[in-house]
C-alpha cells in the first residue's frame, strides 16, 4: 500500500478512535464468526506482535 490516508482518516484513528468497552447480549452467526476468523489470520504472529522497538 502506497497511498497515505487522509487527514480527516488520521484524525480519526489517531485522536478519536477508543477501544469498544460495551456488548450486546445477543447471538453471532457461525457465518460471521468465519469472516472474522479470515481476517484476523492474516495479523502478525504472536512474537512480532509483542516486539517493543
Amino acid at each position: 500500500m502506497s497511498e497515505a490516508i487522509t487527514p480527516t482518516a488520521q484524525h480519526a484513528l489517531f485522536t478519536e478512535a477508543r477501544t469498544h468497552n460495551g456488548w450486546l447480549d445477543r447471538p453471532v452467526s457461525d457465518e460471521t464468526l468465519r469472516e472474522i476468523y479470515e481476517l484476523m489470520k492474516w495479523g502478525p504472529p504472536l512474537p512480532t506482535a509483542l516486539r517493543r522497538g
